[in-house]
């Protein structure tokens, strides 16, 4: 296995095992005089919640030596010391830092968020890197080149990590939602995203799961990767790298995070949906042994039963899906997997800086980076408008509603009281329809070719709304409450019943006063969601309260009037911004 080597700069095929270097023990190295401090290094230095703070910190803290992860980075480039490191940036899942070394080289070193992931984090990094090499040397993407990493704790690090190249340019995210950031260069990146999206979904993997190195599976048997003829065209990429367990972090939260479940690799989409309903049903089996469980999600112990009635109408569908993709002509969607990048939003596309020569060339060719959690599954459920291309209201009415709203792939107009409207919020709903038109042009791009099944899947809400999520749907079923389930398997139905003649019947039912009692729900959650949207403008933070660190203490003395003026019955539910209630990640 690998854990804790050092790759050369020169690597050119699939990194097979024969250019890894053992790990260097000369000592001692030089330590920076620069560093991030304490607090930095092992915790979330920029970010407080407004709620379940303390939970929210600790998931984020990450035990690690510091001075063997220097260590191994100045192996990595050559150096003998490190000058300076800094912390670059910090999320949910990981820790970024910028190493600078003696030799004039810099790499990134990023740590992930152990607990968050639980046992599924050496999953996690594994893939990541061989995902890395499969899409720089295979798919001839631009992603950054791996110098070092270890997927485990086994190693003098004492942590999972990854040491990459470092791309000289700056995140997407700091101009992408800029007034001036129009044009040719929009349309020259919308084009770039549709290749990245495109590009590694041309390979047809044989299973699903994940991408991993052959190596990584020792002792096991070792199945075809591609489909014959594309192994026959790809003998590198064919002996190097094997599919494996699926790294979502989906499949690993908490209640999830047991051995004996089946998380892949698979032969076909059934056994896939099988799998994570298995899962889904075990976290239901433990809340139900331990209901202080349900703390921080949006369940209660009588949604259960209710939990587990979805659950058997997604198996009950998973024995049809094959006969669907075979009714449109496409029945290697049942079986062949496909690659897509899982979160492909503008802090995750590395651009030039902007000079006075590159203005029009600049977005036209992004590397991309954080393939963390990278899927193989069929082309329907991967199939979606990626964030960097999807409109996300910001302005709303005082119930809630978008100014400038989608419908199909229709923008509407800007408002007819637009001129009069003040300077500032003339401005704010320009931009808001800007970005929608994005997501319109993003989509003509990608479904140009009539034949192609993007068009098949992009073109209709049925593979986006409905199929892409479901797995979302299942894996959260107790942690989101059943309602989100409810609603996708109530439009699967819609859908599926309209196109029976050629689908067959459809494979599970809901009365109609489950519809109706549906619909109540879901116009109750459509008021909170209004309301929390506009709670989290007025706080300046995010569905889980979490705000930069210098405005916390302004942020709670808004918090305690927004309480004090939360009406349950107008808004849909109960305040949500307490201890103890739903949080994404806990």
């Amino acid at each position: 296995m690998r854990n804790g080597r050092v790759c050369p700069a020169n690597v050119g095929l699939f990194l097979p095992s024969t250019c890894m270097l053992a790990r260097c023990t000369v000592r001692p190295f030089v330590m920076p005089k620069m560093m991030p401090t304490r607090l930095e290094l092992w915790d979330d230095s920029t970010s407080r919640w407004l709620f379940n703070d303390r939970e929210q910190r600790a998931l984020r803290h990450v035990d690690y030596n510091v001075q063997e992860l220097i260590s191994s980075a100045c192996v990595s480039v050559g150096a003998t010391g490190c000058t300076k490191m800094i912390k670059l940036a910090e999320g949910s899942f990981n820790k970024v830092f910028r190493l600078s070394f003696n030799n004039g080289q810099t790499a990134i070193a990023r740590i992930p968020s152990t607990l968050m992931f639980g046992s599924g984090v050496s999953w996690a990094t594994s893939s990541e890197v061989a995902t890395l090499h499969a899409m720089r040397n295979v798919v001839k993407l631009r992603v950054p080149k791996v110098l070092a990493w270890a997927k485990d704790a086994t190693n003098p690090v004492g942590s999972p990590y990854i040491i990459l190249e470092d791309i000289a340019g700056v995140p997407l995210h700091h101009e992408w939602t800029l007034p001036d950031t129009r044009g040719p260069p929009v349309a020259k990146m919308l084009l770039a995203v549709a290749n990245i999206m495109a590009r590694p979904a041309i390979l047809p993997f044989a299973r699903l799961g994940s991408l991993y190195f052959r190596e990584d599976f020792p002792s096991q048997p070792q199945a075809p990767l591609l489909p014959e003829g594309y192994a026959r065209e790809l003998p590198d990429f064919e002996a190097s790298a094997t599919v494996g367990p699926i790294a979502d972090l989906l499949w690993w939260r908490p209640l999830h995070d047991e051995l004996g479940f089946n998380r892949g690799p698979w032969d076909n989409i059934e056994e896939c949906i099988r799998s994570a309903v298995a899962l889904e049903r075990r976290a239901v089996q433990r809340h139900r042994e331990d209901p202080s469980s349900l703390c921080f999600t949006r369940s209660k112990l009588e949604d259960l039963d209710e939990v587990e009635c979805l659950l058997s109408k997604v198996e009950d569908m998973a024995l049809h899906l094959e006969a669907v993709f075979s009714s449109m002509n496409c029945p290697q969607w049942s079986t062949r997997g496909t690659l897509v990048h899982p979160d492909l939003r503008a802090n995750n596309l590395i651009v030039p800086p902007r000079t006075a020569d590159n203005i029009e060339s600049r977005l036209a060719d992004p590397v991309i980076i954080d393939w963390q959690g990278t899927s193989i599954l069929p082309f329907p459920f991967q199939a979606h408008i990626p964030h960097v291309a999807t409109y996300e209201p910001e302005i709303f009415d005082a119930d809630g509603n978008p100014m400038i709203s989608i419908d199909g792939n229709e923008v509407s107009p800007l408002p007819p009281d637009f001129a009069q409207l003040s300077p500032a919020l003339q401005a704010l709903a320009e931009a808001e329809h800007r970005r929608a038109m994005r997501q319109r042009l993003f989509v003509r791009v990608l479904t140009h070719d009539q034949r192609s099944e993007w068009n098949m899947t992009l073109t209709t809400g049925f593979f986006p709304k409905l199929i892409h999520p479901l797995f979302q749907g299942i894996l959260r079923a107790c942690a989101d409450g059943p309602l989100g389930l409810r609603h996708l398997l109530m439009g699967i139905e819609q859908i599926w019943q309209d196109t029976s003649d050629f689908w067959g019947p459809v494979p599970f039912s809901f009365t109609e006063q489950e519809r109706e009692t549906h619909e109540r729900e879901m116009e109750r959650r459509r008021i909170f969601e209004g309301k929390l949207r506009l709670l989290m403008g007025r706080l300046h933070c995010g569905e889980d309260g979490g705000v930069d660190e210098e405005q916390y203490e302004t942020a709670m003395e808004e918090l305690e009037k927004a309480r004090s003026e939360w009406n349950e019955g107008e808004c849909g539910g109960p305040f949500p911004f307490e201890d103890g209630k739903w949080g994404q990640f806990l």
